[in-house]
């Protein structure tokens, strides 16, 4: 359980990372890379969605393992709204690789062909310390990831915003 709950954390930050990270002592993400795609959002979500998977589409590289991350907050609307006037099915049946993530924050999707980007892990290191909290009967447990991400072909990612 503890393993899982320490992945789970661990995997959520890289993802922040991925998505919002800004350069510096952290990598650059999709967010705030000067070369990726920013969609603005307008009222209808099928018309930013097509415009981010064709300039993704854009960038020559496999579209094998194009998919969107997507806010909980986005999904549900992308379930309930359907493609095109009097259409019966919902956009997220027809979005390739869709999933959604606690991580994205509002109404925010981002795309990409995901083999594209690159994460180069050296160490994971779990400190145990049975000692700073043991008057509560706690034992804390950190763990830090080193690695960084590059996105190969920026061109092949974006967000709509």
């Amino acid at each position: 359980m503890i393993a899982g709950d320490l992945g789970k954390a661990l995997s959520n930050q890289l993802d922040r990372a991925v998505l919002y990270g800004t350069g510096g002592v952290q990598p650059l993400g999709i967010s705030t890379h000067p070369d990726t795609h920013k969609i603005p959002f307008d009222a209808a979500w099928w018309p930013p969605l097509t415009e981010l998977e064709y300039q993704c589409a854009l960038s020559d590289v496999s579209e094998l393992f194009f998919g969107y991350i997507v806010s909980p907050i986005v999904r549900r609307e992308l379930r309930r709204t359907m493609v095109g006037n009097g259409g019966t099915d919902p956009i997220w049946s027809e979005l390739p690789n869709p999933i959604s993530s606690n991580v994205v924050t509002g109404n925010q999707a981002f795309g990409g062909c995901w083999d594209s980007c690159v994460i180069a892990s050296w160490a994971l290191e779990i400190i145990v310390n049975p000692y700073s909290q043991a008057h509560l009967g706690k034992v804390e447990i950190v763990g830090h990831l080193f690695c960084d991400v590059g996105l190969r072909y920026p061109k092949a990612f974006g967000v709509i915003a």
